[in-house]
């Protein structure tokens, strides 16, 4: 490890505080490069209670990439416990209270020199309308067995003559239905004759889509896109994808502008191609 910079007091957007020392890593990229800002008043967390943010941009995490994040910390004289600590974390909403000449560092939370964390992914699982699987509300896909990559079957019983289904709960959402699984069957009966024989058949297992619905909001933040429509971001998931690749060079440019003018050391070579 070695020391790029040493540690001085200075200012990022005219809030002052104090740079830590920039350290790398054997690898050359940054370990640890901090900005602590000075304390300010905040309110609703108890009278004196005070506000500190801090800025980073490095590879602390050591994933190959230097990421930015904006934090902050509150602290309430009258608490003896946590050392006075009674709120930590993104309090982006407070930051941007006490702090607003750093507001607009806050769009920059969580992007790197890659891009935003998962800029593809979350943002057009947060603009669909599709679950986890990729599915709509009621859309159907067959089951690929993930060991084998074969298709999976079940064997069920057609309802068409009458077969004797359970009366559970779970048994009653059958009641009616073409086709029911095995284990709904009643396994014995009483009466004077037999109900019918269910007839069995092989059927593929099938997936049904629950869908979600769309997060626009989120997905201008998981894309930094502020100004997108919401046309733009209700595109078919290829097309947006496209369009989100498209961006990201002039997005890069404007994340290096802001960090170079917070006055964070910005290494050559950070952004892959």
């Amino acid at each position: 490890m070695a020391v790029l910079r040493n540690e001085f007091a200075g200012q990022v957007s005219g809030v002052n505080g104090r740079f830590h020392n920039v350290i790398s890593w054997d690898s050359g990229m940054i370990a640890n490069q901090i900005f602590g800002t000075e304390a300010r008043p905040i309110k609703d967390y108890g009278k004196g209670a005070t506000i500190r943010a801090e800025l980073r941009f490095d590879d602390n995490c050591k994933n190959g990439h230097a990421t930015f994040a904006i934090t902050a910390e509150i602290r309430d004289p009258a608490v003896i416990r946590d050392r006075g600590i009674v709120a930590c974390g993104c309090l982006h909403d407070d930051i941007a209270k006490a702090f607003p000449e750093l507001a607009p560092l806050i769009r920059w939370h969580l992007v790197s020199t890659d891009g935003p964390m998962h800029y593809i992914a979350n943002t057009v699982y947060m603009a669909g309308d599709r679950d986890h699987y990729g599915l709509r509300a009621g859309e159907k896909r067959p089951l690929i067995n993930g060991r084998t990559k074969r298709p999976m079957w079940e064997l069920v019983a057609i309802n068409s003559l009458g077969v004797a289904i359970s009366t559970t709960p779970t048994g009653l959402e059958y009641q009616g239905a073409e086709i029911v699984p095995l284990y709904i069957l009643e396994k014995s009966w009483d009466g004077e004759n037999a109900p019918a024989t269910p007839l069995l058949k092989w059927q593929r297992q099938m997936r049904t889509g629950e869908g979600k619905a769309r997060d626009l909001d989120a997905a201008r933040n998981a894309a930094v896109w502020p100004d997108a429509t919401d046309d733009e971001l209700s595109a078919e998931p290829e097309a947006l994808k496209a369009a989100l690749a498209a961006r990201l060079p002039a997005l890069q440019a404007d994340f290096k502008a802001a960090m170079v003018e917070a006055g964070f050391l910005w290494l050559e070579g950070w952004i892959r191609r």
